[in-house]
């Protein structure tokens, strides 16, 4: 990720993560934003566009399990300045596309075949082989102009 990650980038990024999560979209929180899972692993999960002191103050006031802060920034950066009961998991990447995206005409390997179905504004695209064994499975969510993979999962046996 960029050092400089606009506000407006996280935040239509976030809001299409919830639309393939099917959760409430995200409300502001001081210099980020919070987005309310539910879930009994992920309860809440807190987005920050940049390390500040929002971020190390919430950090350091948080004390229950199962919430989740993110920061575009390395890691290097805040270990050392949050308290020792936060878990670092494993870094990931906010990647970025700022023209058409051209897609060349592909075929599945014989045997396999695709299935589409939606919600929302979420696509759902599975690859599924010949005895109905899932062996792919995708999501994109579109939000204003940007389109959010999320959930991209191939199966070990395929």
């Amino acid at each position: 990720m960029e050092d400089k990650v606009s506000v407006e980038i996280v935040e239509n990024w976030l809001k299409g993560w919830c639309l393939s999560r099917e959760v409430s979209f995200p409300v502001p929180y001081k210099s980020g934003f919070k987005v309310i899972v539910g879930d009994e692993k992920q309860k809440e999960r807190f987005v920050f566009p940049k390390l500040n002191d929002d971020f190390f103050q919430l950090a350091h006031s948080i004390d229950e399990p199962w919430i989740y802060l993110k920061v575009s920034s390395s890691s290097g950066e805040f270990i050392e300045k949050i308290p020792e009961r936060w878990k670092l998991q494993p870094q990931g990447y906010m990647m970025t596309c700022f023209h058409p995206m051209n897609f060349p005409e592909i075929s599945l390997a014989k045997g396999y075949y695709l299935e589409f179905s939606e919600y929302n504004t979420t696509f759902v695209v599975r690859i599924v082989a010949e005895n109905s064994e899932q062996a792919s499975i995708g999501r994109v969510s579109l939000i204003d102009d940007i389109a959010v993979y999320d959930r991209i999962i191939t199966e070990k046996n395929h």
